[in-house]
């Protein structure tokens, strides 16, 4: 055998071995991160930039808002009525970035689960934010806002904002989701819960932060009164 031929044949052994080995090392590495959720981009995502992260710090300035809402376990709740400290985030059911954020809210829910709350609040009706619960498979209580007062009354534009509450104070407002939010709210719910930090993968959530769909409220209608009294 000449040395042509031999290259040949060492050509041909690697043309037919290469792609068994690709597939193998390919098939390890999907065996290995199966629990690893596969990282994807929404093209509906809203980066948040300087304006939405001023807003949120104007917003924890302000008081936490009291409410009076009917949840998906079919109970009327307030602020006071929830397990301290609260993360409470705002839901656009319509909205695809608040349904790609809820599985790390629930993840918090679950490692928080006794020790704080994790509760969103729709802008919707009762059965709105039931049937969005069930589809999100939630693992935390959801509010129903239909009129969307609670929502304006926290001063969020945006879906999926998020605020860490405790005492009745707006300890951090968020303007959106991201890795490093994650993070950080674990840490201030293990720090305000007096409870060891509980982690949480991060990997699940953008590396860059983002928020949601803007709200859209009905305006009130004007009372006759008023109507009247401008005659």
């Amino acid at each position: 055998m000449n040395a042509r031929t031999r290259r040949l044949v060492i050509l041909g052994v690697i043309a037919f071995f290469a792609p068994i080995v690709i597939g193998w090392i390919t098939l390890g590495y999907l065996i290995a991160r199966r629990d690893r959720p596969i990282p994807w981009e929404l093209p509906s995502r809203h980066p948040v930039g300087p304006k939405e992260r001023n807003l949120a710090k104007r917003l924890e300035t302000k008081p936490a808002a009291d409410f009076d809402l009917e949840g998906t376990d079919g109970r009327r709740h307030s602020l006071g009525s929830l397990r301290q400290p609260v993360l409470l985030y705002f839901i656009n059911k319509d909205c695809p970035c608040s349904i790609e954020a809820e599985p790390m809210f629930g993840r918090i829910e679950l490692a928080y689960r006794g020790k704080a709350s994790v509760v969103g609040v729709l802008h919707g009706s009762l059965q709105d934010a039931k049937d969005w619960a069930n589809a999100n498979d939630t693992e935390h209580l959801v509010l129903a806002d239909p009129t969307g007062e609670t929502i304006r009354a926290y001063g969020v534009p945006r879906s999926v904002y998020a605020a860490v509450i405790h005492d009745g104070r707006i300890y951090r407002m968020y303007p959106g989701y991201s890795g490093d939010m994650l993070l950080e709210v674990t840490q201030l719910l293990a720090e305000l819960a007096r409870t060891p930090r509980k982690r949480v993968d991060p990997s699940y959530a953008p590396k860059r932060m983002t928020s949601g769909c803007e709200f859209v409220f009905e305006q009130a209608p004007k009372s006759s009164e008023a109507s009247q009294s401008r005659r």
